[in-house]
């Protein structure tokens, strides 16, 4: 990759699992004072086969792009958490899923 400086720490080097609530708060706001940015999932949806599906291909292709971009232990981090979640997701689609889906409205490259 042309002009890419391999030396450069990963953009993310953190990853952390927390319930949604007052600990949640606490870890953004942390992370955010040290002028961090922070993004989560909501659990519930990643049980869902079809925001899963759509969130380890999102993960695949930001690897494809820049594999750097990831440090090892968020890279582990993230196969320990999309097998744990396999294990309970990966089933037939419900109606309930589908609508779902829809509602979050992120149907863009998916044929379905």
């Amino acid at each position: 990759m042309a002009g890419h400086n391999f030396k450069e720490a990963p953009r993310y080097r953190s990853l952390f699992i927390v319930c949604k609530g007052d600990y949640d708060s606490e870890i953004q706001d942390r992370v955010n004072q040290m002028g961090h940015a922070t993004a989560w999932e909501e659990l519930n949806d990643l049980f869902n086969p079809l925001l899963f599906l759509k969130n380890m291909l999102t993960y695949m292709n930001a690897l494809r792009r820049d594999p750097k971009q990831f440090s090892d232990s968020v890279h582990d981090k993230t196969k320990e958490i999309y097998v744990a979640l396999a294990q309970r997701t990966l089933r037939e689609v419900t109606n309930e899923d589908m609508e779902r889906f829809k509602s979050l409205r992120i149907l863009d490259d998916l044929p379905i």
